[in-house]
């Protein structure tokens, strides 16, 4: 008796989440549609706005990308010493990360302890 009442929680659970999710679906589908009939009518009106956006869209790219390459780079004065061939490694700023790439060949299969 008590799956029946825990199947039926769930089912009613399942059917609402359905719902709920099924109608944001179809709000933002029709938003979709909208702004594309949008677009479509005033085509001739937003070509002249289209170097702004991706002049804009390039300043939001590097504006992350930037920091995420700087974070991890390779700095050459900490790491030179310490570099051997197999070896890779990954630095950061707060810490530095080895992993020896002919280990990662040098899988085995596990032993039966008897």
């Amino acid at each position: 008796m008590e799956n029946k009442k825990e199947l039926l929680k769930y089912m009613i659970f399942a059917g609402v989440m359905g719902i709920v999710v099924g109608g944001i679906d179809t709000v933002f589908g029709k938003g979709l549609i909208l702004i594309g009939e949008i677009r479509n009518k005033y085509f001739w009106y937003l070509i002249p706005f289209l170097p702004i956006a991706g002049i804009r869209r390039t300043a939001v790219v590097l504006l992350f990308t930037i920091p995420m390459a700087a974070s991890s780079a390779i700095i050459p004065e900490i790491i030179s010493a310490e570099v051997s061939p197999g070896i890779t490694i990954m630095s950061s700023p707060t810490e530095q990360t080895a992993v020896i790439a002919s280990s990662l060949f040098n899988v085995s299969a596990p032993t039966l302890a008897a």
